[in-house]
């Protein structure tokens, strides 16, 4: 799907605003702006042509005054070379008016020196092919109804990108990934346009559609996240889309259901370019982490109170607590994830070294990441970061708990729920400096501060 500022009706007052090459707005209750309404949409959504290519009442040369063709499509960022003209009418023509709307459709068409027409009035159409005819053909350059309007400007793309094939994507170096992390969130930032941790949360979309793409892609079809040749920004962006809803759909524990990419169609092609030929699932995840760590350090610390413990500090504190596969593990403020990431990793390097060349080997390092490491973050955007990085390492990432306190006394997940046995090891590193008072329904949730002092069902006592 295109992004959602692209049609936005408004019940009051009655208008429909379209916001395409240019911003503007009309009357809703007209019913031939219904029609157009519609054209437009088919031709973003099923047509894939970019929204700022499009244009309407655009004026007509060497017409009647203050004529106009009711949609105009270029082929170019700049709209100079008109491609496709649109001529709406309410439905319910009769034939002489519609003979009168064709024509009208002609004179527009040929005055901007279109090479295509499409005369539309909703429940019937008819599709033209204007520039390889005598200007007073009619019938022999008919092509069919609208359905035959060809998809972004005709041409089929090409794409580079073959999943399990020689020419697929490639794991990463960490520079290249580090790089590469930082070009894409800067894009999204724009230069402070976003804030940096609302910049992340969009890129992270794009990342989780990206692993989905890397997972689930057949062989021998071609990955959703890269740019085809001669492909336009609307159709890049409606995959990008279509593959971001697939894959909340099949993972809805990372972002909530009808959750959309909030970024312009360009923005999404651009991120798209800068990721398309390396992979994150191939990449091994020490060198992920290092790449991770590095970006957070240098552009979240000091935003918005945040302060990431240093990957070492946490990889010290996790080695000094001598996790094993049989641990339970607890960060009760994630954040990022920095800590319950080292639990993963070293027991997983443990888990290597133990049981070497046992057949069940990968299976109890997976047991372990979806089984045995749990936290809780109070930052929904921080919480959202969390999981995205436990994706990357391969998993995990389902037993995070967003949104919430860890001070609550009801979670989603039944382990962080009494009385659900007890967690062996407890990591991370808390807001020490935080006070708790009565009644704060953000950090105590469903729980009073009377239970957490004096009933003995505080948090810390059921773990």
């Amino acid at each position: 799907m295109p992004s959602p500022d692209l049609l936005t009706a408004i019940p009051l007052p009655e208008q429909v605003i379209y916001q395409l090459s240019q911003k503007r707005n009309y009357n809703w209750a007209d019913p031939e702006e219904w029609v157009r309404c519609a054209t437009i949409a088919f031709l973003i959504i099923d047509r894939q042509y970019p929204a700022h290519r499009i244009k309407v009442e655009v004026s007509v040369p060497r017409r009647i005054p203050n004529d106009h063709a009711d949609i105009v499509v270029y082929s170019d960022d700049r709209c100079r070379s008109p491609y496709l003209v649109i001529e709406n009418k309410a439905e319910g023509q009769n034939d002489g008016e519609r003979a009168q709307a064709i024509e009208q459709l002609f004179g527009n068409a040929n005055s901007l020196r279109a090479p295509l027409g499409l005369y539309d009035e909703g429940d019937r159409s008819v599709f033209f092919d204007v520039g390889n005819f005598p200007p007073m053909e009619r019938i022999a350059n008919r092509r069919g109804d609208r359905n035959f309007v060809p998809a972004q400007y005709g041409e089929t793309p090409v794409y580079a990108f073959i999943a399990g094939t020689p020419n697929d994507i490639r794991p990463a170096t960490r520079q290249v990934l580090e790089n590469r992390i930082r070009r894409a969130h800067s894009i999204i930032w724009s230069g402070g346009k976003r804030d940096p941790l609302t910049a992340f949360d969009e890129w992270s979309k794009l990342l989780f559609a990206k692993v989905n793409d890397e997972r689930r892609t057949p062989n021998g079809t071609p990955r959703a996240l890269q740019v085809g040749t001669c492909e336009t920004t609307a159709a890049v962006a409606t995959r990008i889309h279509q593959r971001f809803a697939q894959a909340c759909a099949q993972d809805p524990s990372v972002f909530k259901p009808n959750t959309r990419i909030n970024l312009p169609d360009k923005k999404i092609v651009e991120v798209v370019q800068c990721l398309q030929d390396i992979s994150f699932m191939m990449t091994d995840v020490d060198t992920i982490g290092a790449a991770f760590e590095s970006f957070f350090g240098s552009v979240f610390r000091g935003e918005l109170g945040q302060y990431f413990t240093m990957r070492q500090l946490a990889r010290f504190t996790v080695a000094a607590m001598n996790i094993n596969e049989n641990d339970y593990c607890f960060d009760p403020t994630a954040g990022s994830g920095g800590f319950l990431l080292e639990a993963l990793l070293q027991v997983w390097h443990r888990i290597d070294d133990d049981y070497h060349g046992q057949p069940e080997l990968e299976r109890t390092k997976i047991d372990f990441a979806l089984h045995k490491v749990f936290g809780v973050e109070i930052h929904e955007v921080l919480a959202r970061i969390c999981k995205i990085n436990l994706v990357l390492h391969h998993d995990g990432h389902t037993n995070i708990e967003s949104d919430r306190s860890c001070l609550d006394s009801v979670f989603s997940r039944p382990r962080l729920n009494p009385p659900e046995g007890k967690f062996t090891k407890i990591l991370g590193n808390p807001p020490f400096g935080d006070e708790v008072r009565a009644g704060d329904e953000d950090l105590l949730g469903e729980n009073t501060l009377a239970a957490l002092i004096h009933d003995g069902r505080d948090f810390g006592r059921r773990m």
